[in-house]
């Protein structure tokens, strides 16, 4: 069975972030972090609670500044490369980027539609790192 909240590119974003910011990579998500946060402030999600929506938007937001603050280069040709290896993992774990995020991880969301932001943190990472 597949846990598609593990396949989010918001998931694998914040492990390059901790591992751009701890100087194991060497080229930064930065970029992404801005359009991943500017698609998220824009959608309509009113399946989730204030808290989660706020949450996810304010780490996200805190990502985006650590970053800033450490390296403010874009790396837009590592990023296009990244997304797109991202994209081929996804598809071939039988769904794509637009299913994913617009139709599985709704579904996600939905049922767990009265969870705090610290209990989805909880949830999402680990099964993310443990299972």
């Amino acid at each position: 069975m597949i846990i598609y909240q593990n396949l989010a590119y918001c998931r694998w974003l914040f492990v390059w972030s901790f591992l751009f910011i701890l100087d194991i990579i060497k080229f930064s998500p930065l970029i992404s972090l801005v359009i991943i946060f500017i698609l998220e402030i824009t959608s309509k999600k009113n399946y989730m609670t204030f808290d989660k929506r706020y949450g996810i938007l304010l780490s996200e937001l805190y990502l985006i500044i650590a970053i800033y603050i450490k390296s403010n280069r874009l790396y837009l040709i590592e990023n296009i490369c990244i997304f797109i290896v991202y994209c081929g993992l996804v598809y071939s774990m039988g769904t794509n980027v637009i299913k994913l995020h617009n139709n599985q991880l709704k579904i996600d969301d939905q049922l767990h539609s009265n969870e705090s932001y610290w209990n989805y943190l909880g949830r999402i990472w680990y099964s993310f790192l443990i299972i």
